[in-house]
């Protein structure tokens, strides 16, 4: 409780102080850790529930609901959602945080415990609704303490018996299959001698006389991208591509054992159950080789003469990120630009344009990287021709970090319209249920009507339903947009704290001369037209037309 006094305010003629209440910033945070169509309706039932639940309270400042959807709850660094939220924390922004439960927030007790004293040290509590459980009350750190590990347990032990009996079913070859190019799930099963149950797989013909071409082709000394022009000079259509053929997937079908009908387990391995990182398995955990687990495209000798001919190639090599990946959009096929250096050239080409399949998907030319470092700075010249403006842009932007308010506000007036137009569809057939009694009146009684009246009313309840139909809609659209610059402007956010503090400490002219490294803090993206045509588009949702006279 906050106690203001008045400007006027006379003790002697006065017997309290005024008391003023002061709104608590309270915000809700929810995650589902998985893509299955029953989760996305609890998805969205705990998010209608919390954002009532906020405003529900007069005595709360709703800050919105911070959500993580098809994501784990062991680690927290790929979570945007919790992590946002922490931000928004530290920078004083909320009072209190609601979660439905322990887990919710974390399986790994470490972090729960970390969490939850961060936000403690900050003078920030959280209840959670299912254990009842108040970090506002000190005595509750240990029993916070208990069900955070009786958490990560159950992940841990999950974990362990999903890795048990897949570990127990290998040996013996108890498998699942799966489609892959050449091949079909049946809709028959069948059983293994141990009474495991998997779907059959099919051969498709067509497509396995196309991997047999691949293997003897690539047998018989063909390059990969020889292999590549082979393909798509037979118009030979390409799996889930409308690309034609890539390296990529001839390098996928010719490193894959399914196709003598073989299994290998284990590829690649899962660290551990709290990190979820996938690493390639180099003999860290026991793989398992199943021969003869389903029906063959190719044969043995001819998969291991392939495999033969790959160790002796050369890795593919580390794949880098520079300043504008990314950020490049083609006018002509929307795809992205790709770095390339070759022969000291720095150049950037369109994705589709680039690829070296024998199919010219666009016609965009090479832009090099002199010249898209002269146009970036250029534009960013006309767009903010003063230093300290656009200073105080980048910090008004970081300011306006409010994401789950704004979605919050912009989802309770699209459930607020919703319950407009609920009742006036009520109201519609309300009024055409006494149309339809006077019409059996007329028929039963031979009575005499007017439905005029009635009519107009309800053309008038239709009339206002549609606008109420464009008015959501319109809103929808708005928050639509805005969430796509949400989420481009939140993973740039670390980036754009360092150009400002680096803007507040170094030389003007030095921070000028290195702006193209900061591209990601100031472009959402660039449109390319041509080499010397852009659009680009600001991380304050401005753009500027770059054009060359010619």
């Amino acid at each position: 409780m906050k106690i203001i006094m008045p400007a006027n305010y006379d003790p002697d003629f006065s017997d309290e102080p005024i008391q003023v209440f002061q709104k608590i910033r309270v915000a809700c945070y929810i995650r589902v850790s998985t893509n299955d169509p029953s989760q996305e309706d609890s998805y969205e039932a705990q998010e209608k529930y919390f954002s009532k639940l906020l405003f529900s309270r007069p005595d709360w400042e709703s800050m919105g609901v911070y959500s993580d959807y098809g994501i784990s709850g062991t680690g927290k660094e790929n979570r945007t959602g919790l992590n946002r939220l922490l931000r928004h924390c530290e920078q004083g922004k909320i009072d209190r945080v609601i979660c439905k439960s322990i887990s919710r927030l974390s399986r790994n007790t470490a972090n729960t415990i970390a969490i939850i004293r961060q936000l403690k040290s900050l003078g920030i509590t959280c209840y959670f609704e299912k254990e009842g459980l108040d970090t506002g009350d000190m005595d509750s750190e240990f029993i916070l303490t208990t069900l955070a590990a009786l958490a990560q347990e159950e992940s841990r032990s999950i974990s362990q018996n999903l890795r048990w009996s897949f570990d127990k079913r290998a040996p013996k070859g108890d498998l699942p299959n799966y489609a892959c190019y050449g091949y079909r799930l049946s809709d028959e099963t069948e059983v293994t001698d141990t009474g495991y149950k998997r779907r059959k797989v099919e051969i498709i013909a067509e497509e396995a006389e196309v991997v047999k071409e691949i293997f003897r082709l690539y047998a018989d000394g063909l390059s990969m991208t020889d292999i590549v022009h082979v393909l798509n000079h037979k118009k030979i259509p390409a799996p889930w591509s409308d690309c034609g053929w890539m390296i990529g997937r001839i390098r996928y079908i010719l490193r894959n054992e399914r196709y003598c009908g073989d299994v290998l387990t284990h590829k690649k391995y899962t660290e551990n159950y709290l990190t979820h990182k996938s690493k390639q398995n180099n003999g860290e955990v026991t793989q398992f080789y199943i021969q003869g687990h389903h029906p063959a495209i190719i044969t043995q000798e001819l998969f291991q003469k392939v495999q033969s001919l790959f160790r002796k190639s050369t890795h593919a090599r580390e794949q880098k990120e520079y300043p504008y990946t990314g950020r490049l959009v083609c006018a002509h096929c929307g795809k992205h630009y790709h770095f390339s250096h070759a022969n000291g050239d720095m150049t950037w080409q369109c994705s589709s344009a680039r690829i070296n399949n024998g199919m010219r998907l666009c016609d965009a030319e090479k832009i090099s990287q002199v010249n898209l470092d002269f146009m970036f700075l250029n534009a960013v010249k006309i767009r903010f021709p003063k230093y300290q403006k656009l200073l105080a842009q980048l910090e008004a932007t970081q300011d306006l970090d409010f994401v789950e308010r704004d979605r919050s506000i912009l989802r309770r007036h699209i459930s607020i319209i919703e319950d407009e137009m609920d009742a006036s569809k009520k109201i519609c057939e309300e009024l055409q249920s006494q149309i339809e009694v006077l019409i059996m009146r007329y028929e039963v009684f031979d009575e005499e009507y007017d439905e005029t009246e009635i009519m107009k009313k309800i053309h008038v309840q239709e009339k206002m339903i549609s606008q109420l139909e464009a008015e959501k809609q319109e809103i929808r659209s708005e928050l639509e947009k805005k969430e796509k610059r949400w989420e481009l402007l939140e993973k740039d956010y670390d980036i754009r704290s360092e150009l400002i503090h680096l803007m507040k400490t170094e030389d003007k002219d030095q921070v000028l001369s290195n702006l193209h490294h900061y591209v990601k803090a100031l472009v959402l993206f660039i449109t390319v037209h041509d080499t010397e045509h852009y659009t680009v588009h600001w991380f304050d949702g401005t753009k500027t037309e770059i054009l060359k006279e010619r």
